[in-house]
C-alpha cells in the first residue's frame, strides 16, 4: 500500500467519524435538553433522513432505466464506502439481501464516545426509513446492531417479494415482469467523492433533526439546537486538533478543509440553499459555522 492510499484512507476516516460526532452531538444536545419530546423529535428527524435518501435514489435510478430492486440499492448507493467497514454477505440479488456487518466505524465511533444508546436509535429508525422510501414494499429485519447491548456484528435481512406487490410495481422492480425491459448499456454511476457524499449528509442530518426539533419543541427545541450545535462545533474542533497531532501537522485551513464535511464558511455549502427554515440557517450558521472557526482559531 503506498503512502498516499494511507493518508487518503485517513481523511475518509475523518471525513466519517465527523460525520458521526456530528449526529451523536445533534442527538445528545436534544435529548438531554428536551428529555422524551426531544427523543420523539430525534427519531422522527431521523426517519425523514432516511426517507430523504431513500427516495434519492429511487429518483436517481429511475432516471437511468434501472429497476428499483435490491441488488441495485445495495450495489448502487449514495455515498462511497468507509474502507474500515468490514462485512460478510450471504446473498444479494433483486429479491434480498442478507448480511452481517462485522466491523461499523460509525457504530465504533458513538461507543468510544459513550453514546451508544443514542446510535442504537439512529440504526433502530434510518435503515427503515431509507429502504423503505426506495422500495415501498421492502421488508427491513435488523435483528442484531454493534448499537445494541451483548451485539457484535449486525445481521441485515431485507426482502422484496413480488407477491406483496401489485403488477405495476412488479414491472418498476423486476426484469422477469416487464417483457419490453432491456438493461441500461454502458451505465454511468458516479458516487461522487467522500468529500462531496459527507458534506451532502452532513448537511442533511442537520437540517432533517434540527428542524424536526425547532417545529416540535417549541421554545425548548431552539435551547436544544443551539447545545447542539455548539456541541458538535467542539467537538469536532477537537477531535481533528487530535488528529492533526497525530499526523505532526498543522490544524490549519488546508488540513481541516480536507478532513471535515462541512465547509469552514457557511456560504460554501451550497445545499443549505435548499433549506427553507431561516431561522436554521441562522443558527447553524452563527453556533456550528461561526462558532467552529472561533474554536480552531480562524
Amino acid at each position: 500500500m503506498s503512502e498516499m492510499t494511507k493518508i487518503e484512507e485517513i481523511i475518509i476516516g475523518n471525513l466519517q467519524d465527523c460525520w458521526s460526532i456530528l449526529y451523536e452531538e445533534l442527538a445528545d444536545g436534544i435529548v438531554r435538553t428536551a428529555g422524551i419530546e426531544g427523543e420523539q423529535a430525534l427519531r422522527e428527524g431521523i426517519r425523514k433522513y432516511g426517507i430523504e435518501r431513500g427516495t434519492k435514489m429511487r429518483r436517481r435510478h429511475q432516471e437511468l432505466g434501472m429497476k428499483l430492486n435490491l441488488e441495485n440499492l445495495f450495489t448502487y448507493f449514495d455515498l462511497p464506502s468507509d474502507p474500515r467497514f468490514k462485512r460478510e454477505k450471504i446473498s444479494l440479488n433483486p429479491q434480498q439481501r442478507l448480511s452481517y456487518t462485522l466491523t461499523c466505524p460509525i457504530a465504533d465511533q458513538w461507543i468510544r464516545d459513550g453514546k451508544k444508546a443514542l446510535g442504537r436509535i439512529y440504526c433502530e429508525e434510518f435503515h427503515h426509513a431509507c429502504f423503505g422510501a426506495y422500495a415501498p414494499k421492502s421488508q427491513t429485519n435488523l435483528a442484531k446492531t454493534l448499537t445494541e447491548d451483548g451485539d457484535n456484528y449486525c445481521c441485515f435481512s431485507v426482502y422484496l417479494r413480488p407477491g406483496n406487490m401489485n403488477e405495476v410495481e412488479r414491472g418498476e422492480a423486476f426484469a422477469e415482469y416487464d417483457p419490453q425491459y432491456s438493461q441500461p448499456e454502458n451505465m454511468s454511476y458516479d458516487l461522487g467523492t467522500h468529500k462531496e457524499g459527507y458534506n451532502r449528509l452532513s448537511v442533511l442530518i442537520i437540517r432533517f433533526i434540527a428542524d424536526q426539533a425547532l417545529k416540535s419543541l417549541g421554545d425548548i427545541g431552539e435551547e436544544s439546537v443551539i447545545c447542539a450545535l455548539r456541541g458538535a462545533a467542539d467537538h469536532i474542533s477537537s477531535f481533528l486538533k487530535g488528529r492533526a497531532d497525530a499526523l505532526d501537522c498543522a490544524c490549519d485551513q488546508e488540513f481541516l478543509e480536507k478532513n471535515m464535511p462541512l465547509s469552514l464558511d457557511f456560504e460554501r455549502d451550497l445545499l443549505w440553499q435548499e433549506c427553507e427554515n431561516e431561522k436554521l440557517r441562522d443558527l447553524v450558521k452563527k453556533y456550528y459555522y461561526e462558532y467552529l472557526k472561533q474554536k480552531v482559531g480562524l
